[in-house]
């Protein structure tokens, strides 16, 4: 894993109390992640690399902010969005996915 998202997302994600659901390309890194769901407070389905390339990123929803990571080795980028309509499209995007019958559990 990037050394922003394990030594500082990560962790204070944990303190707060913060669950997440995961959709990933099934990798090395993503298949440690799911090995320690309960520790990391998470939830995480592979998809079909063709349908969900392997990419160092993420994004995740809280009400109606948007808020997009990617990870290489030029370091961590963030993206703040905050708006409803966005997010909303991107939470039933997810949603679809999460219940496609490719996902798995």
């Amino acid at each position: 894993m990037h050394e922003f998202f394990e030594e500082e997302y990560l962790p204070k994600r944990i303190k707060k109390k913060i669950k997440s659901r995961n959709l990933a390309a099934e990798s090395v890194t993503s298949q440690d992640y799911k090995n320690n769901e309960t520790k990391y407070l998470s939830e995480i389905k592979f998809v079909p690399q063709n349908i969900f390339p392997a990419i160092n990123s993420e994004v995740n929803l809280f009400g109606s902010n948007m808020h997009c990571m990617s990870f290489d080795q030029r370091g961590a980028f963030a993206l703040i969005i905050e708006d409803e309509y966005l997010s909303k499209i991107h939470e039933a995007t997810f949603e679809m996915l999460w219940t496609h019958p490719l996902v798995n559990k």
